[in-house]
């Protein structure tokens, strides 16, 4: 896949490129998160290859957010992993060089997920910034001023400026389609960002502080907030189950004798799918072995739970190969008291667990 600022979080995941990964996760193996701050942008956003002098201008002008971009990118990814913690897909991370691997490549459910999730961290973590005033471009939502007529409580706070962070999340991500000839994979793209993005929007919600003695909450002090990104991630993983197959089917284009390729749903139904609902055409591999063509890694030597008939049994994780099993000595606390004033006290015990792992 080609590195583009303008999808400036596939950027990062795509190429590995150490500059922001060090800045998203804390540091990797190149520098501190002092130092990226420190290297003018304008040097790092023209180092980065095949990228339009557009794309060069967005990289430039939002440096101040690009700490945010590779925060949303990190998020994004353990979101994924813990979604997905007990599938044959997991959201395996196959290295600096192709974080999701081949699996991007194709128009399935997990490509779906992982479009979706990955314009909602950019979003959600541009928003946070901007609400601690990360950036001179975006601040609170100041629309919320006036006080409800019924009294009891009143706008104040820093409400979310969530439509900056959504509109940002969109010009980076969805920028990495624009341009291009319209497919049916473009299309696909498109809606799953969007549908990461609607998951941010669907989540906002009203938090309160009370304010009075002991807590009376004589007046409540409100003000937006956007929702926890585990709850975003529960919502798409829903998503991802429920997703609409869709197909590709030949249009006529307009005033030529041209056709071009569509995407339609598949059920006989015909129903659209909403905004806010995910959509793939391809089928996903059976994930059970390891194929480089298909970005499948299999499960061989992942752990299953012996005792589970869902997905991260023993029998469905290992595709019934059959399963390996070990016993790990395991240290751990046990046998704590609590100590007047004010301490726990434990001991060491040592126990043995079961471990189960795939053929």
């Amino acid at each position: 896949m080609a590195i583009t600022i303008a999808v400036f979080l596939f950027a990062l995941i795509q190429s590995g490129f150490a500059y922001w990964w060090a800045l998203g996760t804390g540091g990797l193996n190149v520098m501190t998160r002092q130092n990226v701050r420190s290297i003018d942008a304008s040097s790092i956003c023209g180092q980065l290859p095949n990228i339009s002098d557009k794309q060069k201008k967005l990289c430039r002008e939002y440096s101040d957010l690009l700490p945010s971009v590779a925060l949303g990118a990190r998020i994004s990814i353990e979101e994924c992993k813990f979604q997905f913690k007990n599938n044959r897909w997991n959201c395996p991370v196959n290295g600096e060089n192709s974080v999701f691997g081949k699996i991007l490549d194709k128009g399935t459910r997990e490509s779906a997920f992982i479009h979706a999730i990955t314009a909602a961290g950019l979003a959600s973590a541009v928003t946070e910034a901007c609400a601690q005033g990360k950036s001179t471009h975006c601040h609170c939502d100041r629309r919320y001023r006036k006080s409800p007529a019924n009294g009891g409580w009143r706008w104040g706070g820093c409400s979310r400026d969530y439509s900056f962070g959504l509109r940002f999340s969109e010009r980076f991500v969805d920028s990495s389609e624009d341009g291009k000839r319209k497919t049916p994979r473009r299309d696909m793209n498109k809606h799953n960002n969007r549908a990461g993005r609607q998951a941010i929007k669907d989540g906002l919600y009203t938090k309160c502080k009370c304010h009075g003695l002991s807590g009376s909450c004589e007046l409540k002090t409100c003000w937006i907030n956007i929702p926890k990104f585990r709850s975003v991630g529960e919502k798409l993983k829903e998503k991802y189950k429920n997703a609409h197959e869709m197909k590709v089917v030949m249009k006529p284009r307009k005033g030529s004798s041209k056709r071009y390729r569509k995407l339609r749903p598949k059920s006989k139904s015909g129903d659209k799918p909403n905004p806010g609902d995910l959509i793939f055409y391809e089928k996903s591999p059976s994930f059970c072995r390891s194929d480089a063509k298909s970005g499948s890694i299999g499960t061989k030597g992942r752990e299953c739970n012996i005792t589970s008939t869902g997905a991260d049994g023993c029998d469905q994780m290992c595709c019934r190969r059959g399963y390996d099993f070990k016993a790990v000595a395991v240290t751990k606390s046990c046998n704590c008291k609590f100590v007047w004033c004010c301490s726990v006290r434990c001991q060491k015990c040592t126990v043995i667990q079961k471990v189960y792992t795939c053929r």
